[in-house]
């Protein structure tokens, strides 16, 4: 308001000026003297009134003089006029350029300071001259605080580099344009010349842009177009085929999967009208409505069978899944195609072999319910030609009778009389080859079991019969040989148990450089001397040993077979990592892949490595009671953690620990029927024992353990035991190599 006021006093003030000195003028006489005079009203007006009121301040001075003029007629008052005319033009257009300069200036103000970006102005010596707030905020320093410093002063944490580009282009008058400046964002930083009238440069103008949220969001795109690419490149080395089709069906993408599944060029696919013109046939056309309809809702179809007829003419078997893809307002379709041809046919197959499986399940559920050889022969004879062929007849060497049946009365005769009349009789050449024949429309197969032929099997048909069919009846009567094997297979048990028992446990103890290792074993059950616990000790490479106690679900023949499994899996595994967690999950895989009623184990996996001083020991237990460490000055404590069983679920809960072994402490481990033969001791029963073992070497701890376990059953073991001690030499050369380990099994 008071810009304001002062804006009108001056002109009025400067023409009063102007009447002032008229009348001085006048009263005077000496106009030529007063005319420079008569100019300073109007430019006075020009330096703070408005272009328009000086303009009125110039008119009232020029006709002052052109009054004079008509006056006086003096030359003098012509040069007066002309005078004042000339200085009252001169100050409008200064008032004019005044205006102009500033407003310029204000708009140049209000952009430097409401800038969202950083500005600055630099002189040659690369010294603050003037910075905006939005600069301030980027440096974290007051406006004023920068005025007169350096870059190199004021920010002593930015690169060096920053400095010498600006006084770069303070010494050159060449610009610098998009700069990346690194600190604790990104910047992109830009410097200008500021040049004078001269065209020499008289500063340097710096624009900066906080770019930090542009990068993220650009590495964050460009992270995730490498996943897509990823992607896109996994799909097609699985051999899974990508298309992206608009919605006339056009194909707008194909990866080389498609390609190859094809047979056609990416550009030949997408010349094609619609790429549906590949597809053949639908095998499910209401299935194929149901998908076209949740792609038109945005959602994943089902997997849709299809038939593909590739550029060479073959059918190729397909299953498409897709998906509704909407980018900027146009609709897609991504489609992935797998080519499951061959799984179609085995899926063929298999509902052929399961129409043939319920038969060898019907034959075998009719061994079970008779051990009267000719009464279940003739059972298998009847399910044959109630199912497949005209006639059966089974012929069993040293018995003089046959087993028949047939569809017809006389068609077993006739089969007979067919086997007989043959130039070579089938029977012989069937049990002397071991395995079957097929003479016409009869198929002649032997009853083999483990390698011994206890007979023959003869079907006839009214067709032509193949190779399956042989396959069919081979495995009949292998089925049946085994009924008639099963006797000779019961005397066998005892001598398959001991065979799988030998393989449980290891022949000798390794050698382990700077350590006694004893171990020992005594399995439970009168008359039966395959248990459920093992334990091994083997190398696992770079100067470790893996040393393993288990104990699997069950006993008997099957408990063993799931014991080797156990136990060449565990070696199989450390051929590939030493660490006993990942050790323990690949063999709990195996466990459930193989497994198929539903038995598990525990296991306890101790990593061991000699070292100069002491012996290292990493642990992981699954299901397995935790090990006892006896310290050289008698001290005894539990060591590990708790793990779940193996075999039973997918992730199981593991850990692992390390123990350090320093020379003359003992690690114990051991079964549950070391612990479990006294319960009501509990625990502390094997604590207390073991704090008398402490300075015992490794073979008198585990004979101790062992003799207290027996004891503590009362009588022949009613369970397993297994005990493996290991014990960390000492002496002067503490982790020499030493003599065999003690490996004893009762």
């Amino acid at each position: 308001m008071g810009r304001r006021r002062s804006r009108i006093w001056v002109p009025v003030v400067a023409a009063l000026l102007v009447a002032a000195l008229a009348v001085v003028d006048a009263a005077t006489g000496d106009g030529v003297v007063l005319v420079p005079m008569y100019v300073l009203g109007p430019l006075l007006a020009a330096v703070a009134a408005s272009p328009r009121a000086t303009a009125a301040v110039g008119a009232l001075a020029s006709a002052l003089g052109l009054y004079y003029l008509f006056e006086q007629s003096a030359e003098q008052d012509l040069i007066r006029l002309v005078t004042v005319v000339l200085g009252s033009a001169l100050a409008v257009w200064i008032a004019v350029l005044r205006d102009r300069l500033r407003a310029t200036a204000g708009l140049l103000d209000l952009i430097f300071e409401r800038a969202p970006i950083g500005l600055a102005l630099m002189d040659t010596d690369v010294r603050y001259v003037r910075v905006n707030q939005r600069l301030a905020e980027i440096n974290g320093i007051p406006p004023d605080d920068h005025v007169g410093k350096t870059i190199a002063e004021l920010l002593p944490d930015l690169p060096p580099q920053v400095h010498a580009d600006v006084a770069r282009v303070a010494r050159t008058g060449e610009p610098l344009i998009d700069v990346d400046v690194s600190a604790e964002r990104e910047y992109l930083a830009s410097y200008w010349p500021v040049q004078g009238q001269d065209d020499d440069v008289i500063g340097v103008g710096i624009v900066v842009i906080d770019i930090t949220d542009r990068r993220v969001a650009e590495r964050a795109l460009r992270d995730q177009t490498d996943r897509y690419e990823a992607l896109l490149l996994a799909l097609s080395d699985a051999g899974e085929g990508l298309l992206v089709l608009e919605r006339d069906g056009r194909c707008a993408y194909a990866n080389a999967a498609f390609e190859q599944l094809s047979g056609y060029t990416f550009p030949e696919i997408a010349a094609m009208d619609t790429v549906l013109d590949l597809v053949v046939e639908y095998e499910d056309e209401e299935r194929r409505r149901g998908a076209v309809a949740r792609l038109d809702e945005g959602l994943v179809t089902p997997a849709l069978p299809l038939t593909l007829q590739r550029r060479d003419g073959d059918l190729v078997d397909l299953e498409v899944g897709g998906v509704r893809l909407d980018v900027e307002g146009r609709r897609q379709l991504v489609v992935v195609v797998r080519d499951v041809t061959d799984r179609r046919r085995a899926e063929t197959e298999r509902e052929r072999q399961l129409t043939r499986t319920s038969l060898l399940a019907e034959a075998s559920e009719l061994f079970d319910q008779s051990l009267d050889e000719h009464e279940t022969m003739a059972s298998v004879a009847r399910l044959c030609v109630r199912d497949l062929a005209e006639a059966c007849v089974i012929l069993l060497p040293g018995d003089p009778s046959a087993v028949a049946a047939a569809r017809e009365p006389g068609g077993d005769r006739e089969l007979l009389a067919q086997l007989e009349d043959s130039p070579e009789h089938p029977m012989e050449l069937v049990m002397s080859r071991g395995s079957g024949v097929t003479i016409g429309r009869t198929v002649v197969v032997p009853l083999l079991a483990r390698g011994r032929v206890r007979g023959v099997l003869a079907a006839s048909f009214d067709r032509d019969v193949d190779d399956d069919d042989r396959v069919l009846f081979e495995d009949l009567g292998r089925r049946a040989a085994l009924a008639l094997d099963s006797a000779r297979l019961y005397a066998e048990r005892d001598h398959v148990a001991r065979t799988l028992q030998s393989s449980l446990l290891p022949r000798e103890l390794p050698d382990i450089p700077g350590v006694e290792i004893a171990a020992r074993y005594v399995a439970a059950g009168a008359g039966n001397e395959v248990g459920g616990d093992f334990y091994d000790c083997f190398a696992t490479g770079a100067g470790d040993w893996a040393l393993v106690i288990g104990d699997v679900c069950g006993k008997g023949a099957e408990a063993a077979a799931l014991t080797a499994l156990a136990r060449y899996t565990l070696r199989a595994a450390a051929l590939h990592t030493r660490r006993p967690r990942a050790v323990l999950e690949q063999l709990n895989e195996a466990l459930l892949r193989d497994s198929v009623d539903y038995r598990f184990c525990t296991v306890l996996y101790a990593s061991l490595t000699p070292r100069a001083d002491h012996v290292s020991a990493c642990l992981a237990a699954a299901g397995h009671p935790l090990p006892v460490v006896i310290r050289a000055s008698g001290e005894v404590e539990t060591v590990g953690r708790p793990g779940s069983l193996l075999g039973i679920v997918d992730v199981p809960e593991l850990t692992e620990e390390s123990v350090e072994l320093a020379a003359g402490d003992a690690l114990v481990l051991y079964t549950d029927g070391v612990t479990e033969a006294d319960r009501s001791a509990g625990p502390d029963r094997l604590t207390t024992l073991l704090e008398g073992c402490a300075g015992a070497d490794a073979g008198a701890i585990a004979e101790t353990v062992e003799r207290d376990a027996l004891a503590a059953h009362g009588g022949p073991a009613r369970d397993d035991v297994a005990i493996v001690v290991v014990r960390a030499r000492g002496g002067p050369a503490p982790f020499a190599p030493i003599g065999q380990g003690v490996a004893t099994a009762t």
